[in-house]
């Protein structure tokens, strides 16, 4: 995997993005996050994970992802409220890939 860009609100958090590989970080309390990934990468997101189980998040993360992308809903371990998104302009027009996960061992990590 190249070019890793993390996407945060708490500056240790995209620290410790930055140690563990991440090419780039955005803070989105900062700057527009969605208008930097798509500076950075042309033309939005390869693959997206939406890892915070905000119901925020969860609406806007559709807009990085680039038409063809993928991305990978894993944050909602608990019911945290209903999120908004509009599947035909979000996912389907997009022709986005979307994958849910709901539990993983540690040694599911080293193949994702």
């Amino acid at each position: 995997v190249r070019n890793i860009i993390a996407v945060d609100g708490d500056e240790k958090r995209l620290e410790m993005a930055e140690k563990l590989g991440a090419k780039w970080s955005i803070n989105f309390m900062k700057e527009d996050a969605e208008a930097k990934v798509k500076e950075i990468t042309g033309k939005g997101a390869e693959m997206a994970f939406q890892c915070t189980g905000s119901p925020k998040a969860a609406s806007t993360i559709w807009h990085y992802v680039r038409r063809g992308g993928s991305m990978c809903e894993l944050g909602f371990f608990v019911n945290n409220e209903d999120t908004t998104y509009n599947p035909h302009l979000d996912i389907c027009n997009k022709e986005i890939k979307v994958t849910g996960s709901w539990t993983y061992q540690a040694k599911d990590w080293l193949q994702a």
